[in-house]
């Protein structure tokens, strides 16, 4: 898995963000990131927030790629989503 780097400014508007999300599917998906920039594994991170792995390396690997631009925004099932 690629390794996600945050820097503390950021992880702080991430997280003050991620409280205020209402819909639970961009919640788990900012949680990811958050807990793959703290250097969990995807097993960990999985077994933590009860998806599969598949579902790990595939946000991870989304924001890492650059595909995803802003926090607000990720790219799922081809569609470019707003967060």
């Amino acid at each position: 898995m690629e390794s996600i780097i945050i820097a503390p400014e950021e992880r702080k508007d991430f997280i003050l963000w991620m409280k205020r999300e209402q819909r639970p599917s961009r919640r788990l998906r900012m949680h990811i990131v958050l807990l793959a920039a703290d250097g969990r594994s995807p097993s960990e991170i999985a077994r933590t927030l009860f998806c599969s792995r598949t579902t790990v390396y595939a946000i991870v690997g989304r924001f890492s790629s650059g595909r995803v631009k802003q926090p607000s925004m990720i790219e799922c099932c081809g569609v470019l989503c707003h967060w």
